[in-house]
């Protein structure tokens, strides 16, 4: 058994079955927020670095336990579980289309909505939508995925702080990256314009990842245009940015 299994075993299930009602509603807390933790350590430790089973793996084990944790609507932490628990199903989500498990992540993306719709808070939902968007477009669901994108962009759009600057930033990448896998038929111009709009709003935020991802779709559509020297200086970029994953955790 896991760390993060034996986290919703022994003394917890207990103190859950048989504690006073404060000190249950302390203990969903504290396993609401390791599981959050948990995901955050997944994202840097695996998916970042590309070790896609290992994040497939951890990001299952948290979501059972999520699931295992049932909360009712009036439980004062339900929508703070909702909300981390489709933090869980996003990064899930991603990991199985990465992994061309693209019915598995559709089916995961409907249990996401489910959980952001209940969290009642727009970052989570905007996120949601961009995850279930990616999803039906991999599904040949383009024209209703497509929606979800631009629902969740009017949502980034919003408000400009950390969160959302980011979610938008990656908004432009998912952009640039279904043009280049041939999902939609964006002109290799219009893909630099959304690299550069994702490097806009992620450099100042030392979003490594996403700057890295930026740089990596600027250096294909350069290709693309003939812009060989460009593509060069881009690759350079991308492979600093790409150095820097992980360094500032």
């Amino acid at each position: 058994m896991t760390m993060l299994a034996k986290s919703f075993t022994s003394a917890a299930c207990l103190m859950l079955l048989f504690g006073c009602a404060s000190q249950r509603d302390d203990e969903v807390l504290r396993l609401i927020s390791q599981s959050a933790a948990q995901t955050d350590s997944v994202l840097i430790n695996f998916e970042q670095r590309e070790r896609l089973e290992e994040a497939l793996a951890g990001y299952r084990e948290i979501d059972a336990g999520l699931s295992r944790l049932e909360l009712k609507p009036d439980h004062p932490h339900y929508r703070k579980k909702q909300s981390v628990h489709a933090q869980c199903l996003l990064r899930l989500g991603n990991i199985l289309r990465q992994l061309d498990k693209s019915a598995e992540a559709l089916a995961v993306g409907k249990r996401e909505l489910e959980a952001a719709r209940a969290a009642g808070d727009t970052i989570t939902l905007a996120r949601t939508l961009i995850s279930n968007g990616a999803s039906l477009i991999v599904n040949k669901e383009k024209e209703r995925g497509l929606g979800l994108l631009e629902e969740a962009r009017r949502l980034f759009e919003q408000d400009t702080s950390f969160d959302f600057r980011q979610g938008l930033g990656w908004y432009w990448i998912l952009q640039a990256d279904l043009a280049e896998a041939g999902f939609t038929s964006t002109k290799p111009e219009a893909r630099v314009a959304f690299a550069d709009s994702a490097l806009h709003l992620l450099l100042p935020l030392k979003n490594w990842p996403g700057v890295a991802r930026a740089y990596a779709a600027r250096v294909q559509a350069h290709k693309l245009l003939g812009n060989n020297v460009a593509a060069l200086e881009d690759s350079s970029q991308q492979a600093n940015y790409q150095a820097l994953v992980g360094k500032d955790e």
